[in-house]
């Protein structure tokens, strides 16, 4: 949330002053090498702020909670379980707060001890109006209470929860 403005205010101010400390040496002495580095650099440049600005919109950064919030369970409908292994066993309830269709972030009860670790893949199972959704993730991301997941490739397409996504995308659960 925050980072999100902080972080673009940050780059865009870097990225003019650079641009700009390019064409003060342009205007001093008109070099081509000069130009077509500062066009190829403003190239570079465009493209890194628009992945910048993808990669920090997603769901998996974004939990739309503060860790101010007294509560923080009752605003959410959707409900997941994540488990440590692929076989589903010693899975953890847990609320999705956020969800895209690449990533989501799950609020981890207060008393779940859960052990973070990046290299590891996650189970997160999800039953919407009866249908079972499941996907492998691994984690990217922890803020207060909650993680930040983001989807790996799932073999079985009808029951992964970027369909769950979409679902939640039509009834108007999330935004």
């Amino acid at each position: 949330m925050k980072i999100k403005k902080y972080s673009e205010i940050m780059l865009l101010i870097c990225l003019i002053i650079i641009v700009g400390k390019n064409f003060f040496l342009l205007s001093d002495s008109f070099n081509k090498l000069t130009l077509v580095l500062n066009f190829i650099y403003l190239v570079f440049a465009f493209y890194f702020f628009i992945t910048w600005e993808l990669e920090v919109g997603l769901a998996s950064f974004n939990p739309r909670f503060s860790t101010h919030d007294l509560e923080k369970e009752s605003r959410f409908k959707l409900r997941a379980r994540i488990c440590l292994n692929e076989e589903g066993s010693d899975g953890i309830e847990a609320i999705i707060t956020n969800i895209d269709e690449g990533s989501c972030f799950l609020l981890l009860p207060k008393e779940a001890n859960f052990e973070l670790n990046s290299s590891k893949k996650y189970l997160i199972e999800s039953v919407y109006e009866g249908v079972h959704f499941k996907h492998n993730a691994r984690l990217v991301s922890s803020y207060g209470q909650g993680i930040g997941l983001v989807f790996e490739d799932y073999p079985d397409a009808r029951v992964s929860w970027s369909e769950l996504y979409k679902v939640c995308l039509e009834r108007g659960i999330v935004g």
